[in-house]
């Protein structure tokens, strides 16, 4: 649900299965909770990597988008002491804050990009950044 143009969640209504959906407890801020999912997912694709991102440490990694699962990445990925984590967004708000999180540098494009990267993460769920986390691959 919302990638490649597809209505997100961030609609007033949405049809889900049960078991998609989980109680957030009355304790829980809901600003806090509503990073849950983002975080869930970048923290579930640091798990696929199986710990391979110590080997980028001195190598580099391209995140296609900087929205929130794109950040989570970003965060996560300098957490490990990957130094080289570079961001590709369209919009210069979301590659200023990927900037104060510690990208090392960002672009509008992924044309601008011209150095290969041994990790690319496509946050942005388009047939672009598809096709751009390729071509990066093949540099």
């Amino acid at each position: 649900m919302g990638a490649d143009n597809t209505p997100g969640c961030f609609s007033t209504y949405i049809c889900v299965n049960k078991i998609q959906v989980y109680k957030i407890p009355d304790n829980i801020d809901l600003s806090l909770a509503c990073v849950a999912e983002p975080v869930a997912i970048a923290m579930h694709t640091y798990k696929l990597c199986g710990g391979r991102t110590h080997d980028l440490i001195d190598g580099s990694a391209v995140i296609f988008g900087a929205g929130a699962i794109g950040l989570g990445h970003l965060i996560i990925l300098k957490s490990q002491g990957v130094r080289n984590v570079y961001v590709v967004d369209p919009l210069e708000y979301r590659r200023s804050l990927a900037l104060e999180l510690g990208a090392a540098a960002t672009f509008s494009n992924a044309g601008e990009l011209v150095k290969k990267c041994e990790l690319v993460i496509d946050c942005a769920g388009t047939i672009e950044s598809f096709d751009a986390c390729i071509s990066v691959q093949q540099l």
